[in-house]
């Protein structure tokens, strides 16, 4: 009992900590919303004004041009164009709720990994969760994915693959019953590729999930690990486009 009190307290304590700290990093976030375009930005603001009909859309999106294939993440700026012109306010502002997103999903991960791992220990498992997340929003090695928009394939590509892993990690959860959740997971690691094609790593992920998820529940059903290959096939065929 006085254990479980202790926990509770920390985990109170974590939260304010968290909570000032993330206002902290969202204030200075907010100071790139004025950011303008730099550099690339301009190259892909160039491509999407050339956009006028449906066939301008298909061509754009078509995998044999010089830029690299990334099909949403052209679909994305000419969504923002259309809808902003040159404002580069909503630009960055998706590129800072991609980052916050990302956050979240990866503090929601941890939560439901270490949940298998610590069990009855759910305060633990809380804490750890939150101060993962806030370690990655606070880490200064990728802010230039978050105030250069020219770079938002990166949190883009990054939030499909955290959305990956937590539907496998339902499906797993299931036993492998839930075929549904296998299947929106193949879905959201094609949107990953189509954002930028590093996601082609998703398979090692994936492994790693995997193993730890049999690690933390002790199921020791190995087999399991061969729901891979699909998706080592997938990133395999779109890295060879």
């Amino acid at each position: 009992m006085h254990t479980s009190r202790w926990l509770k307290a920390l985990l109170a304590l974590a939260m304010a900590v968290a909570s000032l700290v993330v206002v902290c990093i969202l204030a200075i976030h907010q100071r790139s919303l004025d950011n303008y375009f730099v550099a690339d930005d301009w190259e892909h603001i160039r491509m999407v004004t050339a956009v006028r009909s449906p066939a301008d859309v298909v061509d754009l999106l078509g995998p044999y041009k010089p830029q690299h294939y990334r099909p949403l993440h052209w679909l994305l700026t000419l969504a923002l164009y259309r809808m902003a012109g040159l404002n580069p306010v909503p630009f960055h502002a998706v590129s800072i709720l991609l980052d916050a997103g990302n956050a979240v999903l990866l503090g929601l991960l941890m939560w439901r990994l270490q949940q298998a791992l610590l069990r009855r220990r759910s305060q633990a498992a809380a804490v750890a969760a939150l101060g993962v997340a806030v370690l990655f929003l606070a880490n200064p090695r990728h802010h230039d994915a978050v105030y250069w928009y020219g770079a938002i394939n990166e949190v883009l590509s990054v939030f499909f693959r955290l959305l990956t892993l937590h539907l496998l990690l339902s499906w797993l959860r299931s036993g492998g019953q839930r075929k549904s959740y296998y299947l929106l997971g193949l879905l959201a690691a094609v949107l990953a590729l189509a954002s930028k094609e590093s996601a082609a790593a998703l398979p090692v992920d994936l492994l790693l999930l995997f193993v730890a998820h049999e690690y933390c529940t002790g199921a020791r059903r190995w087999r399991i690990i061969l729901a891979v290959v699909p998706f080592a096939l997938l990133a395999t065929g779109w890295i060879a486009v």
